[in-house]
């Protein structure tokens, strides 16, 4: 993920949304999110290296015994049905085929048993969803990383073709993923924790994190989160009253589901540094309800018209966009959208107090080492 360094006003100070013509945004992720059950992913472990102590930037080469094990991480899927399990031993032959690489990991659905090969008809129309395998490939360099990014040989060597499983992979350096550990960064800390080890050179181990950050990485981590978060539902909210004036209603409704979703998930982020795989939003704003009760009141469950209002707002992940059975009239949106409002002031309220927390942390970490706080603190 990147983060970009823009200049924003400080948290709760932001002015109102406003509702401009935007151009249209893309729709999103096109998962229907059609649960199948799963076999829970058996535990089969192998031994993970890491650095002892803890270690940022690059990997370091392995001393001739190797170091202590800190962490456990399965090697083999045995979860998996056996088609995909020689589908995943075949792609590793291909990629080690073609380069040289230092590790190959299966993280995402498959890695956690909840994948989705989902078909189904609706009104005469046949749907078909198929989960990805996501794949995380470990090199030594830039030069590597190019390379294999950019390799179409590669590329055409790993289609699997109409009836195999489609191959989602990333490529990031052992320096740029130890960085990214040491930082507690969620989507690492979830392929550590869910992920399998499918290969591993031996020659690099990876930084075990900390089990706390300090005061000054958290700040920083916060108000990353907090920029990129809420500029991004901000966006969908803008970009869903602009579909509501074309008369794209139910594209509409599906933005502003996902302006709520991030607005949420701006929240979490900020105060614990994880975002939860989650999108529907009963369950998110319980979560919310933890670091402010206010988050549980913002749609009246006692009253039947709000609990339809939620409901329609909710059901807008997937219904919206895969069903034609589903309605909703533009002041039904109307009403949805002013509760996604408050929900974004409430969010800018929050988050501001907690970054304001975690100034004064600096502020006090710094005066308890006897020299000033960074600028910007």
């Amino acid at each position: 993920m990147e983060i970009h360094d823009t200049a924003r006003p400080a948290a709760g100070q932001r002015p109102p949304l406003a509702a401009s013509a935007l151009p249209h945004r893309p729709l999103g992720p096109t998962d229907p999110q059609r649960e199948r059950g799963q076999s829970v992913a058996t535990q089969r472990d192998c031994r993970f290296r890491g650095q002892r102590p803890s270690a940022t930037g690059p990997g370091t080469l392995n001393e001739a015994n190797g170091p202590a094990s800190w962490e456990t991480m399965r090697k083999q899927p045995r979860h998996l049905p056996k088609d995909k399990q020689l589908e995943l031993k075949h792609l590793v032959a291909v990629v080690r085929d073609y380069h040289r690489v230092e590790m190959i990991i299966l993280f995402g659905s498959h890695a956690r048993g909840d994948w989705v090969e989902d078909r189904y008809q609706e009104d005469y129309i046949t749907y078909e969803y198929r989960s990805d395998f996501d794949i995380l490939i470990v090199v030594k360099d830039k030069g590597v990383e190019r390379a294999l990014e950019y390799d179409p040989q590669l590329t055409k060597a790993l289609d699997p073709g109409e009836h195999r499983t489609r191959i989602n992979y990333i490529v990031h350096t052992i320096r740029y993923v130890n960085q990214m550990l040491s930082e507690r960064r969620y989507f690492f800390m979830d392929i550590l924790k869910e992920g399998y080890l499918l290969y591993d050179s031996g020659r690099y181990t990876l930084t075990r994190p900390p089990r706390t950050l300090p005061p000054t990485m958290m700040l920083r981590h916060a108000k990353e989160y907090f920029t990129e978060w809420l500029d991004s539902a901000e966006g969908f909210f803008e970009s869903a009253q602009f579909n509501l004036s074309r008369q794209r209603i139910k594209i509409a409704i599906f933005e502003l589901h996902q302006s709520a979703e991030r607005f949420i998930t701006c929240l979490l982020l900020v105060h614990t540094g994880y975002r939860p795989k989650e999108h529907d939003l009963e369950k998110l704003l319980r979560q919310a309800a933890n670091f402010d009760p206010r988050f549980s009141q913002l749609f009246s469950m006692e009253e039947e018209h709000e609990r339809h209002l939620f409901d329609l707002l909710r059901r807008a992940y997937v219904d919206a966009r895969y069903s034609k059975r589903y309605r909703i009239t533009p002041q039904e949106f109307d009403l949805i959208a002013s509760r996604v409002q408050h929900l974004r002031d409430l969010t800018v309220e929050v988050c501001g107090k907690r970054i304001q927390r975690l100034k004064e942390k600096v502020r006090i970490k710094a005066r308890q080492s006897g020299r000033l706080p960074a600028s910007g603190h």
